[in-house]
């Protein structure tokens, strides 16, 4: 599956593909977890890489303090819990896997040319990359004797798998082609994704989505402030003909419009509907 997207124009890389890139050789989820919070001494050549989202038709830079409070110690807990209650190694590595790889978040990113520089530079023929015991007793990094190579069509072993990676980068197979272009969209036979931040294409796009759903909540309800409405929206989210699920992740206080791939923040909801609402009662 080819898991490049392409992004206002440029090639992206999920997160959660990086680990596939390689086999799961040098880059499991929690070295990208680690090496995105730009100060893991032992990948010092990622120490400015970056990894971004899409939230409001605006691409945000993830910052390196989140991966450190987040990813990175929710999967250091993982461990933990795995390690301690395996029945066998392999066992135990197959389930830390696949459960690590759920940790790093959906719909994230980075820049396909920023992050080769940082990899090959630190895994490049000419990179440090291995730690090798000295005839003096210490541990010092060595070169690579040939680089390592990066797989972007990687076979993933499953289906489930496959979704779990290019989860929030929506299939056009989910799509008509009247839909607005979500946070981004993937072939259905695995090729090259495409998003166009803030781009909108004729006829259905988020405002047609969600609209007749929010007036009818509206006006179903008496609801002074849109911090007070919206509250209401998360609490009818995933049930009924709500287009809304909990956001989850990064998107954790927004709604996430699946058939979009996209969030809605209470910020949009009083900035481009409250005051709609409102004059519509």
């Amino acid at each position: 599956m080819n898991v490049i997207v392409t992004i206002e124009g440029r090639e992206a890389i999920p997160v959660r593909a990086i680990p596939f890139l390689t086999n799961w050789e040098v880059m499991s989820p929690d070295v990208v977890a680690d090496a995105l919070t730009g100060e893991d001494e032992f990948n010092p050549h990622f120490k400015e890489l970056r990894a971004y989202r899409v939230d409001d038709d605006t691409i945000k830079v993830v910052n390196p303090n989140w991966w450190a409070n987040f990813p990175a110690r929710e999967i250091k807990a993982l461990s933990d819990r795995i390690w301690h209650g395996e029945i066998s190694h392999e066992t135990g590595f197959v389930d830390w896997r696949r459960e690590s790889l759920k940790v790093l978040p959906a719909g994230v990113f980075v820049w396909r040319d920023e992050f080769e520089a940082c990899f090959w530079s630190r895994f490049g023929p000419e990179g440090e990359t291995v730690l090798a015991l000295t005839p003096e007793g210490e541990l010092k990094r060595q070169r690579r004797s040939e680089s390592i190579e990066l797989d972007y069509d990687p076979l993933i072993p499953a289906k489930n798998i496959c979704e779990l990676v290019m989860e929030g980068f929506v299939a056009q197979s989910e799509q008509s082609h009247t839909q607005a272009v979500p946070i981004a969209t993937v072939s259905a036979s695995g090729g090259e994704a495409t998003v166009n931040a803030g781009q909108r294409k004729s006829g259905s796009n988020m405002r047609d989505l969600v609209l007749p759903y929010m007036r009818r909540v509206y006006k179903a309800g008496q609801y002074s402030t849109a911090k007070e409405f919206f509250r209401a929206l998360e609490k009818k989210a995933g049930i009924d003909d709500s287009p809304f699920e909990q956001g989850k992740g990064l998107q954790v206080g927004s709604l996430f419009v699946r058939k979009l791939g996209k969030p809605l923040s209470l910020k949009a909801v009083q900035n481009h509907y409250w005051k709609e609402l409102r004059d519509s009662r």
